[in-house]
């Protein structure tokens, strides 16, 4: 799927077995619920389907900094609410 790490606050370190299922229910949860649509559809194109940024910029026919700026948000709204969770 993906990986999980990138998306976890740093201060936290042992997750393991039923609490990875829980933090990757909880993760799918707020890219469905939290994120923009273009968050959504650049997350997905960029981690699911393993595209570059600069593939991703051509498609969508903007830059690599709109991208990249895009993903970044991402990955620090995702951490905030996990941490807020955990």
């Amino acid at each position: 799927m993906f990986d999980l790490k990138k998306f976890l606050p740093e201060t936290k370190e042992n997750y393991e077995g039923e609490n990875i299922d829980k933090l990757k229910r909880l993760i799918i949860k707020i890219i469905n619920e939290e994120l923009t649509k273009k968050q959504k559809e650049y997350f997905y194109l960029y981690v699911m389907e393993n595209r570059k940024i600069t593939e991703i910029a051509v498609m969508k026919g903007v830059s690599k900094s709109a991208v990249s700026n895009n993903l970044r948000r991402s990955r620090e709204k995702i951490r905030k609410i996990v941490g807020y969770t955990l």
